[in-house]
């Protein structure tokens, strides 16, 4: 897929420089940043992805299958975008009722 047509949320940039902060290297999270800016387009957490997040969470609460906060940013992110979520980490995100996923890790 051509880079144009990949994107990265802003939940998911946030969730990387965490990662990064936490290991203790600045020069990590630095990285991190530099790769964020120029590889990809970041998708905020706007209002529409907001909307989706209230009744998806809603959803999944009432039917005991809660996502983790920033899965399910993610997740209305993605959703709102109509765009399909890549990520090895399936199984949570296949609890989301018509979130596509594509798992490119093969596992």
């Amino acid at each position: 897929m051509p880079a144009d047509h990949q994107f990265t949320t802003a939940v998911t940039a946030g969730e990387l420089l965490y990662g990064a902060t936490k290991r203790g290297s600045p020069g990590l999270a630095e990285r991190v940043r530099q790769l964020i800016s120029s590889a990809v387009a970041v998708l905020p957490f706007d209002l529409a992805a907001a909307e989706i997040y209230g009744s998806l969470r809603w959803e999944l609460e009432a039917d005991g299958k809660r996502l983790d906060e920033p899965d399910l940013r993610i997740a209305s992110i993605v959703l709102a975008s109509r765009l399909t979520l890549v990520t090895g980490n399936v199984r949570p995100f296949g609890r989301v009722p018509g979130l596509p996923i594509e798992n490119w890790l093969g596992g």
